[in-house]
């Protein structure tokens, strides 16, 4: 357990490190400071979600990205025979996937919050331990659920291409294309059930919930549902097909 709980800090930290990550975390930053710089000579009312909701207009992006990534890139780059065939089992490789990606989503998490936070506390001239630790714990809480099914379905759609690219793309574009359809089936349609079940489905949930930092106890409880569906399917399959 020591040398899987490990290896996962070490992909983890190894995640940190990514050059084209860290420059668009900066850049998203400064996204977020202009619209600070905006807002600060418009008469828009603000609250403490405002600079929280427009950082997340880019770094939902790296919140899909670095699981899509995360997984798939042992199979573009080969190393998935290499990592298949060491120490550790198939189930294992998984697992500490899970664990490292899961680590880099509880600190963006907590980085998206506390950016929020400041930008929030300079809004307000307030510079208080308490703005800026404001909704952290809520945030952590979100983050996981959401993240963890992330995790999952990108790391089920690695399993399907067994290629980097091709698993960003299909990951993006499925967020993408659910808020689109959701749009249009929400107007069209007249019954209150089938409404009820658009809204709720795990991609409108995940969306939802990382732009308005809100969660429910019931969608916290599909996300979960799904998510061990996920991960079962997708350790059947590496189970079966362990290196492509």
């Amino acid at each position: 357990m020591y040398r899987l709980l490990r290896i996962s800090f070490l992909d983890f930290k190894y995640t940190l490190k990514n050059k084209a990550l860290l420059s668009t975390i900066l850049f998203t930053v400064t996204y977020t400071f202009i619209f600070f710089i905006y807002l600060s000579n418009s008469t828009i009312d603000k609250n403490h979600n405002t600079y929280y909701q427009v950082f997340n207009d880019i770094s939902f992006y790296i919140f899909l990205i670095i699981p899509a990534v995360s997984f798939s890139k042992e199979y573009s780059f080969k190393t998935s025979r290499i990592i298949y065939t060491g120490v550790f089992s198939e189930y294992q490789v998984f697992i500490y996937k899970v664990v490292s990606t899961c680590l880099f989503i509880l600190t963006l998490g907590i980085f998206h919050r506390v950016i929020g936070n400041v930008f929030w506390g300079l809004d307000q001239g307030d510079y208080s331990i308490e703005i800026l630790s404001y909704l952290i714990g809520k945030t952590l809480y979100i983050y996981g659920f959401t993240g963890l099914f992330t995790i999952s379905l990108a790391f089920f759609f690695t399993l399907i291409f067994y290629n980097r690219l091709g698993t960003v793309i299909f990951t993006v574009a499925i967020f993408i294309l659910e808020r689109f359809l959701r749009g249009i089936l929400l107007i069209i349609m007249n019954s209150e059930l089938i409404v009820e079940v658009v809204k709720h489905n795990p991609l409108a949930i995940v969306q939802n919930a990382l732009q308005y930092g809100s969660l429910t106890i019931m969608d916290g409880f599909i996300l979960i549902v799904i998510t061990f569906v996920l991960n079962a399917t997708s350790l059947i399959i590496i189970r079966r097909k362990a290196v492509d």
